[in-house]
């Protein structure tokens, strides 16, 4: 892992429990699929996406990953059924909101947005 995304990743994570602790998390798949307080996570890959409204893009999982997070730098949204959102038909998540996909709704999440943004992401095994 490079000194870039070892300090992305200690970013997200700090984010992430900032993030949980004061406004709660968007869940693909709801919190009763993903690791509890006591799994042991290691990171397993790092996507960045760029996402705009030409089409609904989908995550290029890594081989063994269970667990996503990523906090898109403008507003997305998502569907996790494998059909394709648009920007007026899916769940719609707001800038720098922590978003969690879990287990079986990575190869089928899509996302898309109004306008160009990145979505960076980490994945966990």
């Amino acid at each position: 892992m490079s000194r870039v995304e070892r300090a992305l990743l200690a970013a997200v994570i700090v984010s992430f429990l900032l993030l949980a602790l004061a406004w709660g998390i968007a869940f693909a798949q709801g919190p009763g699929v993903c690791p509890g307080p006591n799994s042991t996570l290691s990171p397993a890959g790092f996507q960045q996406l760029t996402v705009d409204g030409s089409q609904a893009f989908s995550l290029t999982v890594p081989t063994n990953a269970w667990l996503a997070v990523m906090i898109p730098q403008g507003s997305v949204t998502y569907l996790d059924t494998g059909a394709s959102p648009t920007t007026s038909n899916g769940m719609t998540v707001q800038a720098n909101t922590v978003l969690v996909v879990c287990r079986g709704s990575l190869p089928t999440f899509r996302v898309i947005a109004g306008s160009s943004t990145t979505v960076p992401v980490l994945f966990y095994k």
